[in-house]
């Protein structure tokens, strides 16, 4: 049958114990493996084989980040990309043992496409799409991303290359790092939430949304320190609110930028819709049901599947190449 010494399956089962366990939890997916292969399956064989599986994609993962980044080694080259995008997002799981970790997970694409000419309702969806997700080392976030994208969407071929995220602070500190050559542009529609929250008055949000959207974070600055005055906000949460202005300032209107220089308007977002259905889809639906706790390893070795079972084609190859 060609197994390896660790196998005690064949590769046909495996990719099914991996396909099933990485869209159901474990108990559920095992009693669904054995309808179909007629023999019964413990859940713990099964969490075996999906953590075998999501541990060898974690290495391949590495070793791509490892020959640019640690050996130096160039990407390889192939067709020009007219305009890639990249939306990033962090996402919270519950720890075993209490406390929480966070995931990091990215969404690139390449074009838009609209569903049906002849649809009552638009409907627009991504093309070329590709998702990396995990629970990185710090400072290894941007590195992982960058290796892997260039690798499946070919982001560094991109003639126009735009990053759109929420703002939280890793964010932008990590497109200045490893992203030099995109432009970073900041989602909206979470500037426009942060505001409402932090004011509470919807007036007053209406006020500070304007103010940041036309660039005046000084008088930002300014009604913060008289809420902070006057005990209606406390000072960290007014620090917080100017630090995240500061850092995310230039990347309002980011997107202007690449439509002057020529690029897709299609594709010039200002906000990260992609991504949070991304998260939905990849991380969400099967991780973060009621009751679920996750180790590092564990929830690494998921999400490294996870993201691939998102691309079907990309899944039927990797497990044609396991099985070889």
């Amino acid at each position: 049958m060609g197994l390896l010494p660790w196998q005690n399956c064949s590769a046909f089962v495996w990719e099914r114990a991996c396909r099933l366990g990485s869209a159901h939890p474990y108990r559920q997916a095992a009693r669904l493996l054995s309808d179909l292969i007629g023999v019964p399956v413990d859940h713990r064989v099964l969490w075996r084989l999906v953590q075998k599986a999501g541990s060898i994609r974690r290495d391949e993962i590495e070793q791509a980040r490892s020959e640019m980044f640690d050996n130096g080694l160039a990407p390889a080259e192939g067709p020009p990309v007219e305009m890639a995008v990249v939306e990033v997002d962090g996402v919270v799981l519950r720890r075993q043992g209490g406390g929480v970790m966070e995931a990091k997970i990215a969404a690139a694409y390449t074009g838009k496409a609209q569903a049906s000419a002849t649809a009552h309702h638009r409907r627009i969806y991504v093309t070329g799409k590709r998702i990396v997700a995990g629970i990185y080392p710090e400072g290894m976030t941007g590195q992982v991303l960058y290796a892997q994208l260039c690798r499946s969407v070919g982001i560094h071929r991109a003639r126009h290359r735009l990053m759109a995220g929420d703002g939280a602070e890793w964010i932008p500190v990590m497109a200045h790092q490893w992203f030099p050559d995109f432009s970073y542009q900041l989602d909206h529609y979470h500037l426009k939430a942060r505001l409402r929250l932090v004011a509470g008055d919807p007036d007053l949000a209406g006020r500070w949304i304007d103010w940041a959207l036309g660039g005046e974070h000084q008088r930002i600055a300014r009604s913060l320190a008289q809420l902070v005055t006057r005990g209606s906000l406390d000072q960290k949460t007014a620090r917080e609110t100017l630090s995240y202005l500061e850092i995310n300032r230039t990347a309002i209107w980011a997107f202007r930028r690449l439509l002057a220089d020529g690029a897709p308007p299609e594709l010039c977002t200002r906000g990260s819709g992609v991504i949070e259905h991304t998260i939905d889809l990849t991380v969400a639906r099967r991780m973060k049901r009621q009751g679920m706790r996750w180790s590092r390893d564990g929830a690494h070795n998921l999400l490294a599947l996870r993201s691939m079972l998102m691309d079907p084609p990309s899944w039927r190859a990797w497990w044609k190449e396991m099985s070889a």
